[in-house]
């Protein structure tokens, strides 16, 4: 399979408008190709306890949720070309289903040799912000030239 390059930015804006305003109220908004349809599934699924906070209908409509499961899932792990994609997806057992990308194997090996006082920093504060460290998150890019682990 011919993949795309890990370097060609995403305007998540421009792609899913809902995504991008609706979860990108409360936070940046992750690749999708970063996990499987099944975890986009458990996650939009489980909004009533989104990692401590609780999503409502009032801050996401019924219609805005189902275009937001749509999105990500059809452009989830298994669907997308991006090289990182297939990292991520052939790092999983064939039913996992991680709730988030710190959960995959993937992302623990590729941060094995990161001292985990660092995700817990003033400037990092948690291994979930990705681009803390990584330049050119939000355009869904993931160049190693481009990581900068703050001090």
């Amino acid at each position: 399979m011919v993949t795309k390059s890990i370097f060609i930015p995403i305007d998540f804006e421009e792609e899913h408008k809902v995504y991008y305003t609706d979860c990108g109220d409360c936070h940046k908004t992750y690749p999708p190709y970063m996990l499987p349809a099944r975890s986009w599934r458990r996650i939009i699924k489980d909004l009533d306890n989104h990692f401590g906070e609780e999503i409502t209908e009032a801050n996401i409509s019924k219609e805005a949720r189902i275009s937001i499961l749509n999105y990500l899932t059809s452009n989830s792990s298994e669907y997308s070309t991006n090289k990182i994609a297939f990292r991520f997806i052939n790092s999983l057992e064939k039913d996992e289903a991680p709730k988030a990308i710190t959960k995959t194997d993937y992302w623990r090996e590729i941060h094995k040799n990161i001292d985990p006082k660092k995700f817990k920093s003033k400037k990092v504060k948690s291994r979930a912000y990705c681009w803390s460290c990584h330049e050119g998150f939000e355009q869904g890019i993931f160049k190693n030239e481009k990581i900068s682990i703050p001090k």
